[in-house]
């Protein structure tokens, strides 16, 4: 099996927040219907986190950058680890290229309207505070 983007096609949805004029919502996981499929421009976007736009339009920059994202997927297990040894002691896992690799797969090729970047944030040691 090709493990390479962990659970990419298993969306966590247990910490999902609906940002809404500043106002916070936590959304139940009972009720989370499957994410809405992209639209006719074929192209998926980044969810906010409530204070990311800044970091939603370099990663969306980046990730229109053939020359980035060709370098970043040519990166393999070898140089990055996987995310299996990521809890393992003495396991080299550069988890932060892995996510980054991660979120651009998720924006090629899941059909969603929008990828979040909670996995990126959380392998930069953010808080939802920051």
């Amino acid at each position: 099996s090709f493990t390479m983007f962990g659970d990419l096609f298993e969306e966590d949805y247990s910490s999902v927040s609906n940002y809404q004029y500043g106002k916070e919502k936590k959304l139940k996981t009972k009720t989370l219907e499957p994410p809405a499929p992209r639209e006719f421009t074929n192209l998926s976007g980044i969810r906010n986190q409530g204070g990311t736009c800044y970091l939603n339009s370099l990663l969306q920059t980046l990730h229109f950058t053939p020359e980035f994202r060709e370098a970043l997927f040519s990166l393999g297990p070898e140089e990055l680890g996987s995310f299996e040894d990521k809890d393992k002691p003495d396991a080299k896992v550069r988890i932060i290229p892995l996510q980054l690799q991660r979120l651009f797969a998720q924006l090629l090729v899941l059909d969603q309207d929008a990828a979040s970047t909670a996995d990126l944030t959380d392998s930069f040691g953010w808080t939802s505070n920051e």
